[in-house]
């Protein structure tokens, strides 16, 4: 579908809301579906609908973790902003699918113990360093993927190793099938986190926090 065409659906119904937007109607509830989403100029070949150019994520409950192994050293992290709550997705230019948010900065990381030694009481500081948080929003063609997680952060001094640290991820949201009802004016599903334990390996990362779950909606 073309930006700028009507959708009718199979009742021959639209709906227009209070500010003149014209709005899907579900066959089923006369309700309507879309929430005059603000359509970019870049599609992505995975929207059946529309392609919005900003989402906003509402995150809640989602659990940091502290004190915890990863890459065989401990860690205790801050954030600059907390990721719990709403933030808003753009969509990234060259990746039409896409839709992100960087938060600058966004976690100053500390890991703990020596060379060759791990320190479980957290006392003993090795080393901080502070990376970039990404908050990834992808469409694909069987549904969502959203994502939370840094930059490689670097943990031992005097080594190139880093870790990537994983606050939230949903990577089957709104199952449906390709070429017929990929909808991206609305998402169906909450996104619920699938991490559940500090410091196991996830993603070619770590987990960092637990929990969680995450309300998408386009603007």
């Amino acid at each position: 579908m073309a930006q700028g065409d009507v959708f009718i659906d199979g009742d021959g119904k639209i709906g227009i809301d209070a500010t003149g937007k014209i709005r899907l109607v579900d066959a089923s509830s006369d309700c309507p579906d879309c929430c005059g989403c603000t359509a970019s100029g870049t599609s992505c070949g995975n929207c059946d609908d529309v392609t919005p150019s900003q989402y906003e994520v509402t995150f809640s409950s989602i659990t940091a973790c502290s004190c915890f192994n990863a890459g065989g050293r401990y860690h205790n992290y801050t954030l600059s902003t907390a990721i719990n709550g709403t933030h808003t997705l753009t969509q990234v230019g060259g990746s039409s699918c896409k839709w992100q948010k960087i938060i600058t900065n966004g976690i100053a990381n500390t890991s703990y113990g020596s060379p060759g030694s791990a320190d479980p009481t957290c006392t003993t500081v090795d080393r901080v360093d502070t990376q970039n948080i990404n908050i990834d929003l992808n469409r694909n063609p069987s549904g969502w993927v959203l994502e939370v997680y840094s930059d490689p952060i670097l943990y031992v001094t005097g080594s190139a190793a880093t870790v990537t640290f994983y606050l939230f991820s949903d990577t089957s949201i709104s199952s449906d099938t390709s070429g017929a009802d990929e909808l991206c004016a609305t998402i169906s599903a909450t996104a619920t986190s699938a991490l559940a334990s500090c410091g196991s390996s996830f993603g070619g990362g770590f987990e960092a926090a637990t929990g969680g779950t995450g309300t998408l909606v386009c603007l």
